[in-house]
């Protein structure tokens, strides 16, 4: 038998069909308010995940800082549209030096308010 075979012709089907609806819709739109979350997670080795919102376009900062109050790097700096976002950070310096293990501090700024979290990084 000789002859050849595409994958894009490949098909798999349902023997029941795929429900249309569902009682539970998620619904997106403008965050209820301004918000910084807990990192995960945390502790952390290699990476983490900052969640944080803003109902309000505007300016957003969101730095980190050590124990001395030095800001060690920059993660967001500009104009924001209101929403939901996430910024992953792996535990390097603005110059991209990994940093040593402790308590870091997370700091959002924007026009809504300040907020601010610790987290902690273990090598």
């Amino acid at each position: 038998m000789e002859g050849r075979f595409y994958i894009d012709e490949l098909r798999l089907t349902t023997a029941t069909p795929l429900p249309i609806d569902t009682a539970v819709r998620a619904e997106e739109g403008r965050p209820a308010g301004f918000a910084l979350e807990q990192n995960v997670p945390n502790p952390f080795n290699s990476a983490t995940v900052i969640r944080f919102s803003t109902a309000q376009a505007g300016p957003v900062e969101l730095s980190l800082y050590d124990v001395l109050g030095q800001r060690v790097i920059q993660l967001q700096s500009g104009w924001l549209q209101a929403g939901s976002y996430a910024l992953s950070w792996d535990g390097r310096s603005a110059a991209g030096y990994p940093l040593a293990s402790g308590v870091y501090f997370y700091r959002l700024r924007a026009s809504e308010g300040v907020a601010t979290r610790k987290l902690l990084m273990l090598r």
